[in-house]
């Protein structure tokens, strides 16, 4: 199953979108929380990353979620959102990480009036995360209607360029380059509440496949993509949330670390 990959629209094709295949689903949504819980005018960038412009085009959602999406406050600064793509047989999952300076929302997808009234309750937009190349989604949408600039990794692929000389989003949240991975792919790294780490498709977590690495074919370097993990581990995080698949909410770290060790 995991040697296909279908087309995954604003997920490009290359991407990890669809691995779960083809085939019939049934969507389960469980709503008390585990350790892995099942959910349904500037220019600025990361180091020469390159970004959408600050001003953009209104665009309409890419394409809606043939299931509704739900919201889901995983803790006090951490919200994820989720749906089933039935056109794309995937899992799309966005975050929203709360800052003091306010909120990053991050490979976000659409939302209805009132999932996004309930996601921003909190705190106010203040930029909107590509972790890589291939997910786009719905962030021009998102950008334009907060007018707020859109973070992208080096080498994303992603319209326009200008250069940032910060490993920091305003300070606060730090962005980590996963080399050999997807195209421009970053993660973010939160230290507050024992740490949050984001990723992007480096690292999946859904179905019969559980928690693991993208599959080699779609890497641009496998080897240096383990050792950029490798890398990430050096930090203290207590969760993961993932653009495809099921955020682990407790002892992240120490799962990366024995999925490493037994590659």
């Amino acid at each position: 199953m995991i040697e296909r990959l279908l087309n995954t629209g604003n997920d490009f094709p290359g991407g990890v979108g669809s691995l779960v295949g083809e085939g019939d689903y049934t969507t389960v949504v469980v709503l008390n929380t585990a350790v892995e819980m099942p959910l349904p005018s500037s220019r600025y960038t990361i180091g020469r990353a390159q970004t959408f412009p600050a001003f953009l085009p209104l665009v309409k959602p890419s394409r809606p979620c043939s299931a509704s999406v739900e919201v889901h406050h995983v803790s006090r600064n951490l919200t994820i959102w989720h749906c089933f793509d039935q056109s794309l047989k995937a899992d799309l999952y966005s975050t929203a990480l709360r800052t003091e300076n306010g909120v990053y929302l991050i490979d976000p997808i659409s939302l209805s009036s009132q999932a996004e009234a309930d996601l921003l309750a909190a705190g106010k937009v203040i930029a909107v995360v590509v972790t890589n190349g291939n997910h786009a989604r719905d962030s021009a949408c998102f950008a334009k209607r907060f007018a707020v600039p859109i973070y992208a990794g080096i080498e994303a692929g992603i319209t326009g360029v200008a250069s940032l000389a910060s490993a920091f989003l305003h300070d606060e949240v730090r962005v980590i380059s996963v080399d050999g991975a997807g195209t421009g792919e970053i993660a973010l790294y939160d230290q507050r509440d024992g740490g949050t780490m984001i990723i992007g498709d480096a690292l999946v977590n859904f179905g019969s496949h559980g928690f693991t690495f993208l599959p080699p074919k779609y890497c641009s370097h496998p080897k240096r993509m383990r050792k950029s993990l490798r890398d990430l581990s050096a930090h203290s995080f207590d969760r993961m949330c993932f653009a495809h698949g099921t955020p682990i909410l407790s002892h992240a770290r120490e799962r990366l670390v024995t999925l490493l060790d037994a590659a």
